[in-house]
This record gives structure tokens, sequence and C-alpha cells, in this order.
């Protein structure tokens, strides 16, 4: 059972370090590139230590289940933060004064929660959890990472991207919506960590399918208008080869094309979305 959890953490950092850097090297000069590379390397800091943390030679001494979970909870720290600022950059709202502010505080909170993340005040103690012989407890500044960092600071950005998605029209209002999407399964998925961190007796299981599936298909969907991706195949190419066909490189070369019409791309994007999705669960399902 315990092999899921771990092997899911290291695909999910494995996956997010490529596409990070796959980002970033395509234009590191680029904000937006920065920005989304800065919150894919968090994740993967978060997803390794994950994994670490649910080796069973780890979680057999309760010393160095107790540091791994004050690893990924220090790589974690940063995903809120990074990702709202992606988010609100990719609706071109960063430099609102409102959001200038946010961030500024956003990025102090996360400082100071980072700085006490080896610390018994942001991760208390280890203790045995369902299945899990060691599964950490949230020390006093921990509640306030989650009211600010999740509560205050994911719900606005929550709030703006569903804004935004009412005035936007075409293409833009299909990148915004499977944005929506992909944060409510993402974050939905990684918030069930939580549970247990709080005596309710339910399995962290969307851990692994919330951020390694959701956020896939957020940068595949959105690379081409953000990331400015330049490769382009032939609109009425043929897709016949089952792992070509699900291929990113694949999806995000075939719309790449400045000529692509919007109503292309928004069905590009929904098949590729559902062919993906149910490929993603297929691969999870032999660990149920």
């Amino acid at each position: 059972m315990l092999s899921f959890f771990s092997i899911s953490g290291f695909v999910n950092g494995i996956t997010f370090a490529v596409l990070g850097l796959l980002v970033l090297l395509n234009n590191p000069k680029r904000k937006l590139n920065r920005l989304y590379a800065l919150f894919s390397f968090s994740v993967v800091f978060w997803a390794i230590s994950y994994g670490i943390w649910n080796l069973p030679q780890i979680l057999s001494a309760k010393e160095s289940a107790l540091f791994w979970t004050r690893m990924l909870n220090f790589g974690s720290a940063f995903i809120p933060i990074l990702f709202s600022h992606w988010c609100l950059t990719v609706l071109d709202i960063e430099k609102e004064k409102k959001n200038k502010t946010i961030f500024t505080l956003g990025y102090l909170a996360t400082l100071i929660f980072a700085l006490f993340a080896f610390t018994p005040y942001y991760v208390s103690h280890v203790e045995p959890k369902l299945f899990f012989p060691y599964w950490p407890m949230p020390g006093v500044l921990y509640h306030f990472y989650l009211l600010i960092c999740w509560g205050a600071l994911l719900g606005y950005m929550f709030y703006r991207l569903y804004k935004a998605h009412k005035t936007a029209s075409g293409y833009k209002r299909e990148q915004v919506k499977y944005l929506l999407i992909g944060t409510i399964l993402g974050f939905g998925g990684g918030a069930t960590n939580y549970f247990l961190w709080y005596g309710i007796s339910i399995a962290p299981w969307g851990q692994s399918s919330g951020s390694y599936l959701d956020y896939f298909f957020i940068l595949c969907c959105l690379t081409l208008p953000f990331y400015g991706c330049s490769v382009g195949f032939k609109k009425n190419r043929d897709i016949c080869s089952f792992p070509f066909d699900y291929s990113p490189l694949y999806f995000l070369s075939s719309i790449s094309k400045p000529e692509v019409g919007n109503d292309y791309l928004a069905k590009r994007i929904k098949r590729f979305y559902w062919r993906y999705l149910y490929f993603s669960f297929s691969l999870l399902f032999p660990f149920f």
C-alpha cells in the first residue's frame, strides 16, 4: 500500500522536473516561464521528499520520518504563492496594486513558514495514522499556513480565475476554464493529505492523481500562448499512434502554428484532455 504513495511521489517529482525544465529552457528570459519553472521545482521538492518519506526504510524510523515530513512541508510551503503568482500573471493582472500587495504579504508569510519548517512550531511530531507508521502532526504555525496560503491566497486566486472565466471569450475562455478545472482537481487532490493531520481517518489518495494528472494537463493546454512554442504540424495531421496520441509534445506542436483557428484549438484541448484523463486513470487503477 505504501509503495503506491512512494511511487506516485517520485512520478510527480520527475514529471514536474521535466516540464519545468522544458518551459524554462524554451524561453528563460520570459517572466511567465520562470514563474512556472519555480512553481514546478517547488512541487519537485515536495514530491520527491514525499516519495522518500514513504519508503519502508525511512518510515521504519521515527527520526527519519520526522525529518522527511519536515522536508516535504518545506517544499510545499512555496507552492501556493508561486502558483498564485503564475496564475495571476497568466491573467495579466499581476501588476494591479492590490495584487502587488498580496504578493508581498504572501511571499513574506511563505518565508516565515519556510524558516520554521524544521521546527516543532511547524511540524510538531509524527505518530501512527491508518496504515502509516508515522504521519506528521501540525504545530501552531501550520494552522496559520493553511489559513493564509491555502485559505486566503489560493481562495483569492481561484476567485480571480472564476471572474476571468465569466468575462473572457473565445480561446481565452477555454484556457481559463481548463485552468480552473486543473486548479480544483490538483489542489483538491493535494488537500486530501490534510485529513490525517487533523484526526480524520481518510487516506491521501488524491495526492497522486490530483497533482500529477491535472498540472500536467494545465501545462499541455496552456503552453501555446504563454510559452511561445514555434514548432508546428499541419492542422489536418492524422493521429493514429497510441503513444504519440497521448504525447504532450505532439499536442503542443500540433496547435502551435499561428494560423490555426481558435475553434480548432478548443477542440484539440478537449480531445487531448479527455484522452489524457482516461489514460492517466488507467495507469493509476492497478494501484487500487
